[in-house]
Protein backbone atom coordinates (compact mmCIF):
# COMPACT_ATOMS: atom_id res chain seq x y z
CA UNK A 1 0.00 0.00 0.00
CA UNK A 2 1.67 3.33 -1.06
CA UNK A 3 -0.02 7.05 0.48
CA UNK A 4 -0.43 9.68 -1.98
CA UNK A 5 0.86 12.32 0.90
CA UNK A 6 4.11 10.40 1.93
CA UNK A 7 5.58 11.33 5.25
CA UNK A 8 8.99 13.40 4.55
CA UNK A 9 11.55 12.59 6.58
CA UNK A 10 12.80 15.03 8.74
CA UNK A 11 15.77 17.22 8.27
CA UNK A 12 17.14 17.35 11.26
CA UNK A 13 15.97 14.31 13.52
CA UNK A 14 17.69 14.91 16.36
CA UNK A 15 16.17 18.42 16.26
CA UNK A 16 12.89 17.78 16.16
CA UNK A 17 13.99 15.01 19.24
CA UNK A 18 15.32 17.50 21.32
CA UNK A 19 11.98 19.51 20.71
CA UNK A 20 9.39 16.65 21.16
CA UNK A 21 11.34 15.60 24.45
CA UNK A 22 10.91 19.47 25.81
CA UNK A 23 7.42 19.31 24.71
CA UNK A 24 6.91 16.18 26.28
CA UNK A 25 8.00 17.14 29.36
CA UNK A 26 5.99 20.49 29.38
CA UNK A 27 2.81 18.40 29.12
CA UNK A 28 3.54 16.17 31.95
CA UNK A 29 4.66 18.86 34.85
CA UNK A 30 1.40 20.59 33.50
CA UNK A 31 -0.49 17.20 34.00
CA UNK A 32 1.32 16.76 37.77
CA UNK A 33 0.93 19.95 38.75
CA UNK A 34 -2.55 20.02 38.15
CA UNK A 35 -3.14 16.50 39.77
CA UNK A 36 -1.10 18.00 42.89
CA UNK A 37 -3.81 21.09 43.51
CA UNK A 38 -6.39 18.46 43.21
CA UNK A 39 -4.76 16.32 45.66
CA UNK A 40 -3.75 18.89 47.75
CA UNK A 41 -7.67 20.49 47.92
CA UNK A 42 -8.89 16.99 48.72
CA UNK A 43 -6.89 16.59 51.29
CA UNK A 44 -7.01 19.89 53.06
CA UNK A 45 -10.73 19.07 52.68
CA UNK A 46 -9.80 15.79 55.08
CA UNK A 47 -7.84 17.40 57.62
CA UNK A 48 -9.59 15.34 60.14
CA UNK A 49 -8.73 12.04 59.08
CA UNK A 50 -5.76 11.01 59.23
CA UNK A 51 -4.81 10.67 55.89
CA UNK A 52 -5.50 14.67 55.32
CA UNK A 53 -2.07 16.07 55.95
CA UNK A 54 0.02 13.86 53.81
CA UNK A 55 -2.35 14.22 50.69
CA UNK A 56 -2.73 17.74 51.13
CA UNK A 57 1.49 18.26 51.83
CA UNK A 58 1.84 14.95 49.26
CA UNK A 59 -0.31 17.62 46.57
CA UNK A 60 1.73 20.71 47.48
CA UNK A 61 5.04 19.07 46.77
CA UNK A 62 3.38 17.47 43.43
CA UNK A 63 2.32 21.07 42.30
CA UNK A 64 5.98 22.00 43.06
CA UNK A 65 7.60 19.61 41.24
CA UNK A 66 5.11 20.00 38.12
CA UNK A 67 5.69 23.52 38.25
CA UNK A 68 9.62 22.98 38.41
CA UNK A 69 9.37 20.31 35.53
CA UNK A 70 6.74 22.33 33.25
CA UNK A 71 8.66 25.72 33.17
CA UNK A 72 12.17 24.71 32.99
CA UNK A 73 11.06 22.63 29.80
CA UNK A 74 9.63 25.11 27.83
CA UNK A 75 11.44 25.57 24.82
CA UNK A 76 12.39 29.66 24.23
CA UNK A 77 13.56 30.81 21.04
CA UNK A 78 16.98 30.33 22.37
CA UNK A 79 16.88 26.88 22.75
CA UNK A 80 15.67 26.52 19.42
CA UNK A 81 17.73 28.83 17.24
CA UNK A 82 21.10 26.72 19.34
CA UNK A 83 19.32 23.53 17.08
CA UNK A 84 21.12 22.68 14.26
CA UNK A 85 19.03 23.72 10.73
CA UNK A 86 16.81 26.17 12.91
CA UNK A 87 17.96 28.99 11.48
CA UNK A 88 18.11 29.50 7.31
CA UNK A 89 21.51 30.64 6.05
CA UNK A 90 20.00 34.08 6.20
CA UNK A 91 19.37 34.12 9.98
CA UNK A 92 15.66 33.64 9.41
CA UNK A 93 13.88 31.28 11.89
CA UNK A 94 13.31 27.97 9.81
CA UNK A 95 11.70 24.80 10.86
CA UNK A 96 14.07 21.82 11.67
CA UNK A 97 11.85 19.18 10.25
CA UNK A 98 10.57 20.45 6.79
CA UNK A 99 13.03 23.78 6.58
CA UNK A 100 9.75 26.13 5.52
CA UNK A 101 10.21 29.71 6.72
CA UNK A 102 6.99 30.25 7.66
CA UNK A 103 5.57 30.70 11.45
CA UNK A 104 2.48 30.55 13.02
CA UNK A 105 2.17 32.49 15.81
CA UNK A 106 -1.52 32.54 17.47
CA UNK A 107 -3.12 35.75 17.72
CA UNK A 108 -3.99 35.37 21.69
CA UNK A 109 -3.99 38.27 23.63
CA UNK A 110 -3.94 37.39 26.98
CA UNK A 111 -0.28 36.32 28.22
CA UNK A 112 0.48 34.40 31.62
CA UNK A 113 2.48 31.63 33.04
CA UNK A 114 0.16 28.97 31.01
CA UNK A 115 -0.95 31.29 27.84
CA UNK A 116 2.88 31.83 26.55
CA UNK A 117 1.76 31.49 22.46
CA UNK A 118 3.39 28.49 21.14
CA UNK A 119 4.50 28.58 17.87
CA UNK A 120 4.75 26.29 15.09
CA UNK A 121 5.61 26.21 11.59
CA UNK A 122 3.37 27.19 8.87
CA UNK A 123 3.59 24.63 6.35
CA UNK A 124 3.99 21.20 8.61
CA UNK A 125 2.60 22.35 12.05
CA UNK A 126 5.85 21.40 14.32
CA UNK A 127 6.05 22.81 17.66
CA UNK A 128 9.04 25.40 17.22
CA UNK A 129 9.18 27.28 20.99
CA UNK A 130 7.28 29.46 23.24
CA UNK A 131 7.51 33.29 22.95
Amino acid sequence: MTSADPTPAPRHPDAVAALRRREHAFTWGVRLTVAGAACSVIGSLMTQLPVGWPLTLGGTAGVVVGLVLALGRLPSQAFYNSLPGALSAKGRHQCVRCGHTGIARPASTSRGLWNRPRCRCAQCGQFLFVE
